[in-house]
């Protein structure tokens, strides 16, 4: 039996120049398996798990569910190729924030959250994250479930004052038209070392390295999601890459795979670009 994954997009005004998407994945055969990679992302998610327990072994998050903990809740943050065994019955809430989307909707700073790129969340208000997700668990439909979520997190909104930070991810992110640092940091108003360590501070990551994780994401974008046929090449000088090696080495290191081998194999999951690996298990071809 395959899970029933839906994705959707927030209805709030204030909710959308933050928030990606909302996601619900639900399987209800207590023999259910399945086995996925995700990859590198500037965007940060929290998934909330009814009644899981996780194990970690390097990179191989094996989540059983419908037992254990009433409630597993993940903060991840995507800087490396990371693979998820899920068993058993799934009942799995998402959300997926845009970089410093989360921030606005916490009172403590991002690093100090986000220390590694899958750990607990434990906010300071943790019981009242706790409280709103075990509402959505209580019910079965997903309108419901989206109006909780939806209600909770404009009340916890509070919009802190990212303006010139907001500009520097936006020159990092434009990989089609590349700058150097000194100019994306001169352009926000800030010394290049001031960007590095708010961008440590805020999205627990360099510049460097948003920039880099972007190149690779747009390349995925436009033949994973968009369906662009376009030869490699022409996409891998257009996002900024040398050539097409600088392309296929990046790939290597995110994916493990050559771009061929990936982008052949890759599944479109949802309505929202998430792009996701399976491998072969009973329940997934």
């Amino acid at each position: 039996m395959y899970s029933n994954f839906q994705s959707f997009q927030p209805q709030q005004d204030i909710l959308k120049k933050h928030i990606a998407y909302f996601y619900f994945d639900q399987a209800d055969d207590a023999g259910f398996e399945k086995k996925y990679s995700f990859f590198p992302h500037t965007y940060s998610t929290l998934s909330f798990y009814k009644n899981a327990v996780i194990e970690q072994n390097h990179d191989l998050y094996h989540i059983q569910c419908g037992k254990g903990n009433s409630l597993l809740k993940l903060l991840t943050r995507q800087q490396s190729i990371k693979t998820v065994k899920q068993e058993g019955r799934l009942d799995k809430i998402g959300i997926v924030f845009y970089p410093l989307g989360l921030n606005h909707f916490i009172r403590e700073e991002y690093h100090v959250l986000a220390k590694e790129d899958v750990q607990t969340f434990l906010p300071v208000n943790f019981h009242q994250w706790e409280d709103m997700i075990a509402q959505c668990f209580a019910t079965a439909d997903i309108n419901d479930k989206i109006t909780i979520l939806e209600a909770f997190l404009a009340a916890q909104y509070q919009e802190k004052d990212f303006e010139h930070l907001y500009a520097a991810v936006g020159l990092l992110g434009n990989v089609t038209e590349p700058e150097t640092i000194e100019s994306v940091a001169g352009k926000a108003f800030m010394s290049p070392r001031k960007l590095n360590r708010l961008f440590q501070k805020e999205l627990a990551m360099t510049p460097e390295t948003f920039r880099v994780i972007s190149r690779f994401r747009y390349i995925m974008e436009q033949k994973a999601v968009l369906k662009r046929d376009q030869k490699l090449t022409r996409l891998a000088y257009e996002s900024g890459y040398f050539d097409q090696a600088s392309l296929t080495k990046t790939f290597k290191r995110f994916t493990n795979l050559s771009p061929k081998h990936f982008f052949e194999h890759c599944t479109l999951v949802g309505e929202n670009g998430t792009v996701w690996f399976f491998y072969d298990t009973k329940n997934v071809v």
